[in-house]
């Protein structure tokens, strides 16, 4: 989803990789700000939630002219991720002006959950798991012991 704020020499584009996402995940927004060398960007002060989105990360990349934020949605459905209004300083004056980005929509989606599963049967199926892998460490210990215990037997009867 691509928007755009046209006024005199300055776009923002607003821009996320996909339209679809499940809750929990970690979106990243790209506000790109399109501006001559005349304008200086006053980076706007982001509260922790953006619309029903916590705000995870912040991060201005100015070579790319572009902020990026990092967002989780805890809730399903049609979200919106409110306007970001960026403040701008004309260089050599005192004029300073806003350009407010376009709102930006993305599909939260529920992650599938095997809810008929007991917590016992989850439960048994970790801790079965959880023993063949103690298994396996406790084989390669004692292989690598014996190993051991052979090598010193023998050095020691090359010794004698």
């Amino acid at each position: 989803s691509i928007n755009y704020v046209f006024a005199e020499d300055i776009k923002i584009t607003t821009n996320i990789n996909k339209n679809e996402y499940f809750i929990a995940d970690k979106i990243l927004v790209e506000y790109h700000i399109d501006k001559s060398d005349d304008y200086k960007i006053i980076l706007p002060q982001l509260p922790t939630f953006l619309g029903t989105c916590e705000l995870v990360n912040v991060k201005y990349d100015s070579l790319l002219s572009s902020l990026f934020l990092e967002v989780i949605s805890f809730e399903t459905g049609r979200i919106t991720l409110p306007p970001i209004t960026f403040v701008f300083e004309e260089k050599g004056t005192d004029r300073i002006f806003t350009r407010t980005s376009e709102p930006l929509f993305f599909q939260v989606n529920e992650i599938e959950i095997d809810t008929s599963a007991s917590l016992k049967e989850i439960s048994d199926e970790f801790l079965q798991e959880t023993k063949f892998n103690l298994i396996i460490v406790v084989i390669l210990t004692l292989v690598l012991l014996f190993l051991s215990i052979y090598k010193f037997y023998i050095s020691y009867k090359i010794k004698e």
